[in-house]
């Protein structure tokens, strides 16, 4: 999920912390589809409400990767795919971090968040499939400008 404020074009990047392993990395914000969720767009509306406390409106879905992973509790190989969007909002001062109120375990790992814009996007990210989905965002955004 890509979130951005039309007045600004900047991209909301949320710091994820990893207790197990006491890292952490910036990612966009992300989810599960909850049994109520009707539409991949209505979980990634819940799910940027949940972790930043953001109303956002979805504009276009941008792209979807698939990864796998192992979790370490049960070596169990998982297999996923995430759906990112394109969405705005112009409910949030860009120049304060917001702190969520949800408790939710997934919150409690969120350590801070920022806009930021593109290029910084993709300085702060890792992985190769997630600049890629930020560059097309970037793109869409800047087209969205002119």
């Amino acid at each position: 999920m890509c979130s951005f404020l039309p007045a600004d074009m900047k991209i909301l990047m949320i710091e994820r912390k990893y207790p197990l392993t006491s890292t952490s990395e910036w990612v966009l914000p992300k989810g599960r589809k909850k049994p109520t969720d009707t539409t991949r767009e209505n979980t990634a509306a819940r799910e940027v409400y949940e972790e930043t406390g953001l109303k956002v409106k979805i504009v276009q879905e941008l792209d979807h990767y698939h990864f796998t992973f192992y979790e370490d509790t049960e070596k169990l190989k998982i297999t996923k795919t995430v759906y990112y969007f394109l969405a705005t909002s112009d409910t949030l001062d860009t120049n304060k971090p917001y702190v969520t109120d949800d408790n939710s375990d997934e919150s409690k790992n969120i350590k801070q968040l920022r806009w930021v814009s593109t290029k910084e996007a993709i300085n702060l990210v890792e992985h190769k499939p997630l600049k890629a989905i930020i560059e097309k965002a970037g793109q869409l955004i800047y087209n969205r400008q002119a």
